[in-house]
């Protein structure tokens, strides 16, 4: 069976923090480096569970301003923080969890934490 939980990062126990971050590192997509700050640093963290082991893992993310200046460049779309505060990112499911269906209730849940305000992703 599987069972989403969202919570905020400071709700979460250390060993919940580490294995989120573990998974988000395996694909090696996102740069380990100052990794479980912006983890910490996040608005809601979202976990995927099956029969209680960890499948998969998002983010609603604070992005800083450096990484929200070049993806707004790339985009060729003002990304303002005012107008966008957070970034829904660091989707990540197991290869035993893809092709389910279960990219969308590990994230909905997440944009029901940014509280209607303006939220970005990138894939």
């Amino acid at each position: 069976m599987n069972q989403v939980t969202v919570k905020s990062p400071v709700d979460c126990d250390a060993i919940e923090l580490r294995d989120f971050v573990s998974l988000i590192i395996q694909d090696g997509e996102v740069s380990p480096l100052g990794l479980p700050e912006r983890v910490a640093n996040a608005r809601s963290l979202s976990f995927l569970r099956r029969d209680s082991a960890l499948v998969g893992v998002a983010g609603l993310k604070r992005p800083a301003a450096s990484y929200r200046h070049r993806i707004s460049l790339s985009a060729q779309f003002e990304l303002s923080q005012e107008s966008f505060p957070f970034e829904l990112g660091w989707v990540f499911l197991l290869l035993s969890a893809r092709g389910a269906k279960l990219s969308l209730p590990l994230c909905a849940p997440l944009i029901q934490t940014a509280d209607c305000v303006g939220t970005f992703a990138t894939s």
